[in-house]
C-alpha cells in the first residue's frame, strides 16, 4: 500500500529546487528574512540550599540538643555586653519604618520589562503573519514579502490571537498543576499525569494547525477555528495518512537537526583556519585589526547557517503544501 505522505518526499525536493534554483540573491535574501521572522532561523538547574544552623545541630547532636547544652552559658555575659552597643531601633524593628518603599531602579526595571513584553508581543504577531507569507510565497513560486504582508496581515492577526490563547491556556493549566501540588502532593501528581496524557493530542493539534490549517486559511480566508471545522472531515477521513505524515515529519526533523549540526561544525572548522591565520598576521602588524577577520568569519558562518535553514524549512513547507493538496482533493 502506498502512502502519499511518503510519495511526496521526493516531489517536495523538486518543488524546493524550483524555488531556490537557479540562485537568485534577492529570492534567497527574502527567504532568509522570512526564515528568521518565522522563528526558524536557528532551531538551570536549581542548586538546593543547605540547611540552617538548627538543622546542622540536630544532625550532629540529636533533636534534644540545644545551643546551651552544647556550648554551655559561658558566652552569655559577652553576648549581653555586645548587645548593649546595638541601636535600640534595630533591636525593635523600628528601622523598617525608614526603609525606602520605592527606588528609581524599580521604575527602570518596570520600563525594561514593559518594553520587553511589547517587543516580544510584536515579534510574535510578525512571526504569525510571516508564517502565512512563507506558505503564500511557495504556493505562488514567487517569494514576496511586502505584497504578501498586506494580503495576510488580517489572517496573521487571527493566527496570533489563536497562539496567544494557546499560551494563556497552557499557563493556566501549569498554574493549576502547581496549585494542585500546593494543596496536596497526590492532587498535583494527578494533575501532572493528566497534562502528560493530553500533551500528545495537543501537539498533534498544534502541528496540524501550522501545517494544514494555515493553508486552509489562505485558501478560504477564514479564521483558525472555522478553518479547522472546514478541514476536519478530510482529516477524519484520511487519518491514517495524517498519522504517517506526522511520523515522517518527526523523522525529517531529526534528520535535518543532525544535518544542521554537522553543517555547523564543518563550516566552523573551514572558516576557523583562515580566520585564525589572518587574525594572527594582523595582530602582529596592528593588534586592533585582529578583530576584523573574526567579525567577518562570524558573519560568514551565520550566513552559511541561515542558508542551510532556508533549504530545510523551504523543503518542509513545500512538503506540507503537497500533502495538504493530497489530503483535500
Amino acid at each position: 500500500m502506498s502512502w502519499y505522505a511518503v510519495e511526496e518526499l521526493e516531489n517536495a525536493w523538486e518543488e524546493t529546487k524550483e524555488v531556490l534554483l537557479p540562485f537568485d540573491s534577492g529570492t534567497w535574501a527574502r527567504l532568509v528574512v522570512i526564515v528568521i521572522l518565522t522563528g526558524h532561523g536557528f532551531n538551570s538547574s536549581g542548586i538546593p540550599s543547605p540547611g540552617g544552623d538548627a538543622d546542622l545541630l540536630e544532625d550532629d547532636f540529636g533533636e534534644s540538643s540545644s545551643y546551651d547544652e552544647i556550648y554551655g552559658t559561658a558566652l552569655q555575659p559577652d553576648l549581653d555586653a555586645a548587645l548593649e552597643n546595638v541601636p535600640e531601633n534595630l533591636m525593635t524593628g523600628d528601622y523598617l519604618k525608614f526603609a525606602p518603599t520605592d527606588t528609581p531602579a524599580d521604575g527602570v526595571l518596570f520600563a525594561v520589562l514593559s518594553t520587553a513584553v511589547i517587543l516580544v508581543t510584536a515579534l510574535f504577531l510578525i512571526s504569525s503573519v510571516f508564517e502565512l507569507i512563507y506558505y503564500q510565497s511557495l504556493l505562488d513560486k514567487d517569494v514576496r514579502i511586502r505584497k504578501n504582508f498586506k494580503k495576510h496581515l488580517e489572517g496573521g492577526a487571527r493566527y496570533f490571537g489563536f497562539r496567544i490563547g494557546v499560551f494563556v491556556l497552557t499557563a493556566l493549566v501549569l498554574a493549576a498543576v502547581v496549585g494542585g501540588f500546593m494543596v496536596h502532593t497526590a492532587v498535583g501528581i494527578i494533575g501532572l499525569l493528566l497534562v502528560l496524557f493530553a500533551a500528545l493530542p495537543v501537539w498533534i493539534f498544534l502541528v496540524l494547525t501550522h501545517n494544514f490549517v494555515l493553508l486552509k486559511m489562505i485558501e478560504t480566508g477564514l479564521g483558525v477555528l472555522p478553518s479547522w471545522k472546514e478541514l476536519w472531515p478530510d482529516i477524519k477521513a484520511e487519518w491514517k495518512e495524517v498519522l504517517v505524515y506526522l511520523l515522517v515529519r518527526i523523522g525529517l526533523n531529526i534528520v535535518f537537526g543532525i544535518t544542521a549540526l554537522i553543517w555547523a561544525l564543518i563550516t566552523f572548522m573551514i572558516l576557523a583556519i583562515p580566520v585564525a591565520i589572518l587574525g594572527v598576521l594582523l595582530y602582529l602588524a596592528t593588534p586592533a585589526l585582529a578583530a576584523i577577520p573574526l567579525a567577518l568569519g562570524v558573519i560568514a558562518w551565520v550566513i552559511l547557517l541561515l542558508g542551510a535553514q532556508v533549504v530545510f524549512q523551504t523543503y518542509l513547507y513545500n512538503y506540507a503544501i503537497l500533502v495538504y493538496h493530497d489530503l483535500t482533493t
